[in-house]
């Protein structure tokens, strides 16, 4: 079945994704206007580079559309060796860059900065989803099954928490449930899985005080407006302002000097405040498309591994989302994650196009 005659790629998922790209760039272009005039002096600086991005990316999309998915299971292992080899440059001051957040996440070689956890993302799940598609029922076994999965996510868990990378952690430890339960799991190993990766993210936040007023903010929403609370604060407020249909495009008060981060974590709320209730809804909804079509694409491909790919791209997008538009909306703790497709950061938006591009070509081969 996997070696039928390629067919034309999803469609919903081709507009969805060119949508959410092209969307993104307007709600960027507009959230970046006063930290970018500010900063460099010109309104379209970050619109400019994250354009830049956004080429690279979609060129990136169309080249590996072309790639038959199946040829990513032989090289699974080097690009997951490579993406693990990169983290570990983070922990070399020659390497490793932080930008003063506290966190060393960037990389510089050759003049050229990206962050590895965008890489290890997709190589991770096209590793796992190689080594789950050759478990079969085996996976049911702890020997064969649960304790090796255990000990491939935990070194990868281990180097990010260590930057530290809660949030790129959780979103991995997230798709790698996932891709467990799909491949055959127990639902009690599923829910031992759920409750470890709980155990490490509060371990990490209680031991290392790693953000833990961003926790006891989530508790108490109304605690240190001025403080700890401030991001939350100021994001309900621009949500909040927005109404039903916003303010109107570009007149986002909110995004002047008032929103931490309103070009990256952020972003959402400066979206709601000038779109408000119709925008969310509308953006909300070419999220779901997307979703919905990726799982679609997963349920007809072809193969164990292709279904797999799949669904593990679709939930590393969708729980990404999750984390983003949840903290902003109080669901959530804050964790710096940014919104797919729309925040800045060109390694981000490469990354996630590659990615779907990926699953472009696995639904060339999907079963009608």
């Amino acid at each position: 079945m996997a070696n039928r005659k390629p067919l034309h790629i999803d469609r919903p998922l081709f507009f969805s994704t060119l949508l959410l790209v092209v969307g993104g760039l307007f709600i960027l272009a507009s959230a970046s206007i006063g930290i970018s005039a500010e900063k460099f002096g010109t309104p379209y600086f970050y619109l400019a580079r994250q354009a830049t991005g956004a080429l690279i990316g979609i060129v990136s999309l169309f080249v590996i559309s072309k790639i038959p998915y199946k040829n990513w299971k032989t090289f699974a292992l080097p690009l997951l060796i490579i993406s693990v080899g990169l983290l570990i440059l983070l922990f070399f001051p020659q390497f490793g860059t932080g930008f003063g957040k506290g966190a060393t996440r960037w990389l510089s070689i050759g003049g050229i900065s990206f962050q590895p956890a965008e890489l290890i993302k997709i190589t991770f799940v096209i590793y796992l989803s190689a080594w789950l598609a050759t478990r079969s029922k085996r996976i049911r076994n702890i020997s064969e099954g649960l304790l090796p999965f255990l000990v491939i996510t935990g070194v990868v868990g281990a180097l990010l928490i260590a930057q530290p990378d809660v949030s790129t952690f959780a979103i991995i430890a997230g798709a790698s449930v996932v891709l467990f339960f799909v491949a055959g799991g127990k639902v009690t190993q599923i829910l031992l899985l759920i409750l470890i990766a709980l155990i490490v993210v509060s371990s990490v936040v209680y031991f290392t005080g790693y953000n833990i007023d961003r926790v006891l903010v989530f508790l108490d929403p109304g605690k240190d407006p001025q403080g700890a609370g401030y991001q939350l604060s100021q994001s309900l407020i621009a949500i909040g302002s927005g109404g039903a249909f916003g303010k109107g495009f570009g007149l986002s008060e909110q995004k002047f000097s008032r929103l931490p981060e309103p070009i990256s974590d952020s972003i959402f709320a400066v979206f709601s405040e000038e779109l408000g209730l119709l925008g969310n809804i509308i953006l909300l909804s070419l999220f779901f498309v997307f979703i919905w079509r990726g799982i679609l694409i997963a349920s007809r491909a072809p193969d164990k591994f292709g279904q797999l790919l799949a669904i593990g791209i679709v939930a590393i997008i969708f729980i990404q989302t999750l984390i983003n538009i949840g903290a902003f909306t109080g669901l959530l703790p804050l964790t710096g994650t940014s919104l797919p497709f729309v925040s800045y950061g060109r390694s981000a938006l490469i990354g996630v196009l590659a990615s779907v591009g990926i699953l472009f070509n696995i639904s060339r081969y999907t079963r009608a």
